[in-house]
C-alpha cells in the first residue's frame, strides 16, 4: 500500500506539471532543454507539498511504534508489601499506545532519499542551472563561449550573495568552541545559508499574501471596484505599452544603420544578420527593401563588442514590446467583459451579452455555460461566492498568524496547527500539514501583515512615483479617467474593425451572386441557341441525330439545380460577424455544351 501511494501521488503531480506547462507555455515552441528545466523545477515544487503529508504520517506512526516499544510497565515502591499488591500492580501498569499502520504509509530508508534527491536538485536548479539559462538565453553574444561567459558575470552577484552568506556562517562556526569544522558542518552550513534567504522571501510573501489575498477577494465582489481598478490598469500599461513601442523604434533605428553600414562582403555581415533575425518582420522587410539602394554616410563602422551589446538590447526591447502587446491584449479583454457585465445587469431577459463575441465556442459554453447561465453567474451568483470566500480565506489567514505568533508556546499548546496534528495523532488521521518558523520570523509575518492592511507599501510606492491603486489618492482617480478614455477609443476602433469585416463580407457574398446569376444567364443564352440550332438542323434533315439531344433535359435539371442553390447556401459568416471561407464558384457545368 505504500508504494501504491507514493507511486500515485508522484505520477498525479508530474501530469499536473505537465499540464500547467502546457497551458502557460506551449510545449511544441518550447527549446528542449528549457522544457526540460522547466518541467522538472516545476515537479519538484508540487512533490514537495503533496508528499510532506505522507512523511507527516509516517513519521507520526513510527514515533507510536517507538514509544510502545520503549515502553516498559511500572510497580510502586509501596505496592510490594501491600497486601493488595496485585491490584496496585495491575492499577500501575499504563496500557501501551495502539499503532494503527495508515493508508499513506511509506517504508523506512524510501523518504530520505527522496528528500535527499529532491532537495539538492532543487539547488541545483535554483542556484546553478535557472538563472544561468536565463542570463544564456538573454545574452547578446554571438558564439556558445561567449553566451557562457556573459552568463557567469551577470550571475556573480547572484552567486556572490550566496557565498557571503555562507562564509559568515562558516566563521561562525570555525569561532564556536563546541563546534569543529567538518565535510558534513560545511554541508549544513550551506543549507543553512539557503534556507535563509529563503525563509525572507517566505515572510515578505506570506506577510503580504495573508491580508491581500483575502482581501482581494472581497474587494472583486464589487463590480463598480473591479471596473474602476481595471481602468486604472489599462492607463498604466497604456504608458508601459507606449514607451516600450517607443524604445523598440529607437533600437530598430541603430540595427537600420548597422544594416546600411556593413555590406554584405564584411567579417560582421554574419553577426548582423543574426541580430535581423531577432527583429519583427516588418522591421525585416523594411530593412531589407532599403540595403540595396543605401549608402555608408556615417562611415565609421560598429567594432564586435558594439554588435554583442545592441543584439543584447533588441532581445531586450522585442520581449519587452510583445510582453506589453499580449498584456495589453489580455487587459482590454478583460475590461470589455466588465462592460459587457455592467449593461448585462440591468437585461431583463436574463441573457448575458457579449461585445465581441468569439467565433468559436468549445462544447462546454454551447450546452453547459449557456449565455443565461453565465448572467446568473456574472450578475447573482459571483458576488455572494466570492465574499464568501474572502470569509473563508480571512479565517484562514487569522488561524496562520495566531498560529506561528504562538508557535513556541508547547505547555499550554497555543497554536491550533499544533493542536489540530496532536487531534489527528490520537484518531489515526495524519494528512494534515504543520509548518512553522522560528520565534522572530512570525513577528515579522505580524508586521506584514499590519502594513499590508494599512496599505503602507502601496503608499510608499505611490510617494516613490510607481503609482498604486488607492483609492482616496487624487493620481488613481486621473489614471481611472483617462483608463476610461482608452477602452472608448479602443472600443470604436475595435467596432470599426469589426464593422469592415462585415461589409466585406457582404460585398463579397453580393458579388458571389451576382457573378453566379450572370453564368446562369449566359448558360441559358447558350442553352437556347442550341437548342434553336438543334430545332432547324432538324428541319432540314430529319435524319440527323444531335448527341446532345439526350442531354438536353439533363442539362436544364442541373442549370435549375445550380440556379436555386444559391438560396440554400449555409451561412459564411461567423458568430462575431468575421467572413470564414468563400467557396469558388463551380466551374465546368456547360462545358460540353
Amino acid at each position: 500500500m505504500s508504494a501504491a501511494a507514493l507511486s500515485v501521488v508522484v505520477l498525479v503531480v508530474f501530469l499536473l506539471a505537465l499540464y500547467l506547462l502546457q497551458r502557460y507555455g506551449d510545449l511544441r515552441k518550447q527549446q528542449r532543454m528549457v522544457l526540460l528545466g522547466t518541467l522538472l523545477s516545476w515537479y519538484l515544487c508540487f512533490l514537495i507539498v503533496f508528499v510532506l503529508p505522507l512523511d507527516v504520517s509516517t513519521t507520526i506512526y513510527n514515533q507510536c511504534i517507538h514509544d510502545s516499544s520503549n515502553h516498559t510497565p511500572s510497580v510502586s515502591q509501596g505496592g510490594r508489601f501491600n497486601q493488595h499488591t496485585n491490584s496496585t500492580f495491575l492499577n500501575n501498569i499504563s496500557v501501551p499506545k495502539v499503532c494503527d499502520e495508515p493508508w499513506s504509509y511509506i517504508a523506512d530508508g524510501v523518504l530520505p532519499v527522496f528528500w535527499r534527491v529532491v532537495y539538492w536538485t532543487s539547488q541545483f536548479l535554483t542556484w546553478l542551472l535557472l538563472p544561468f539559462m536565463q542570463s544564456y538565453s538573454q545574452s547578446g553574444a554571438f558564439s556558445r563561449v561567449g553566451k557562457i561567459k556573459t552568463a557567469l558575470i551577470e550571475n556573480a552577484i547572484y552567486y556572490g550573495t550566496y557565498l557571503l552568506i555562507f562564509i559568515f556562517l562558516l566563521i561562525y562556526v570555525a569561532a564556536h568552541l563546541k563546534w569543529k569544522v567538518s565535510w558534513t558542518e560545511i554541508q549544513t552550513i550551506g543549507i543553512t545559508a539557503a534556507n535563509t534567504w529563503g525563509l525572507f522571501l517566505l515572510v515578505l510573501l506570506l506577510g503580504y499574501g495573508l491580508v491581500e489575498i483575502p482581501r482581494s477577494y472581497w474587494l472583486s465582489s464589487s463590480h463598480d471596484f473591479l471596473l474602476a481598478k481595471t481602468y486604472f490598469k489599462v492607463a498604466k500599461l497604456a504608458t508601459e505599452k507606449a514607451a516600450a513601442e517607443e524604445n523598440l523604434a529607437d533600437v530598430m533605428g541603430e540595427v537600420a544603420d548597422i544594416n546600411e553600414s556593413i555590406r554584405f562582403n564584411h567579417i560582421l555581415r554574419k553577426c548582423v544578420d543574426t541580430i535581423l533575425t531577432k527583429c519583427p518582420v516588418k522591421y525585416q522587410e523594411e530593412m531589407g527593401s532599403n540595403v540595396e539602394s543605401s549608402q555608408n554616410q556615417n562611415g565609421v563602422l560598429p567594432t564586435n563588442k558594439g554588435l554583442v551589446n545592441l543584439h543584447k538590447k533588441v532581445i531586450s526591447a522585442v520581449q519587452r514590446e510583445s510582453r506589453t502587446q499580449v498584456q495589453w491584449t489580455i487587459l482590454l479583454d478583460q475590461v470589455f467583459h466588465l462592460e459587457d457585465v455592467a449593461k448585462s445587469q440591468s437585461s431583463r431577459q436574463r441573457i448575458f451579452t457579449h461585445s465581441f463575441p468569439s467565433a468559436h465556442h468549445s462544447w462546454i459554453q454551447r450546452f453547459i455555460y449557456t449565455p443565461t447561465v453565465e448572467w446568473y453567474w456574472e450578475c447573482v451568483c459571483r458576488r455572494v461566492f466570492y465574499r464568501l470566500l474572502a470569509v473563508i480565506l480571512a479565517l484562514l489567514s487569522a488561524a496562520v498568524v495566531w498560529s506561528e505568533c504562538t508557535f513556541f508556546s508547547t505547555r499550554p499548546v497555543l497554536s491550533l496547527f499544533a493542536v489540530f496534528v496532536h487531534k489527528a495523532e490520537q484518531q489515526h488521521n495524519y494528512i494534515i500539514i504543520s509548518d512553522g518558523f522560528y520565534i522572530y520570523y512570525p513577528m515579522l509575518v505580524l508586521l506584514l501583515c499590519i502594513a499590508t492592511f494599512y496599505n503602507l507599501g502601496s503608499r510608499c510606492l505611490n510617494l516613490l512615483g510607481f503609482h498604486q491603486y488607492i483609492t482616496d489618492d487624487d493620481m488613481t482617480s486621473d489614471l481611472v479617467d483617462e483608463g476610461k478614455e482608452l477602452i472608448r477609443r479602443e472600443r470604436r476602433k475595435r467596432q470599426k474593425a469589426e464593422d469592415g469585416e462585415n461589409q466585406r463580407w457582404a460585398w463579397r457574398e453580393r458579388y458571389r451572386v451576382q457573378a453566379a446569376l450572370g453564368r446562369a444567364r449566359a448558360c441559358y443564352t447558350e442553352l437556347d441557341d442550341d437548342q434553336n440550332s438543334f430545332v432547324t438542323d432538324n428541319e432540314k434533315n430529319a435524319f440527323t441525330v444531335d448527341r446532345r439531344d439526350g442531354n438536353t433535359e439533363e442539362q436544364l435539371t442541373r442549370l435549375l439545380q445550380d440556379n436555386s442553390s444559391d438560396d440554400g447556401l449555409p451561412n459564411r459568416r461567423s458568430i462575431g460577424g468575421r467572413y470564414l471561407t468563400l467557396s469558388p464558384p463551380v466551374a465546368g457545368f456547360f462545358d460540353d455544351v
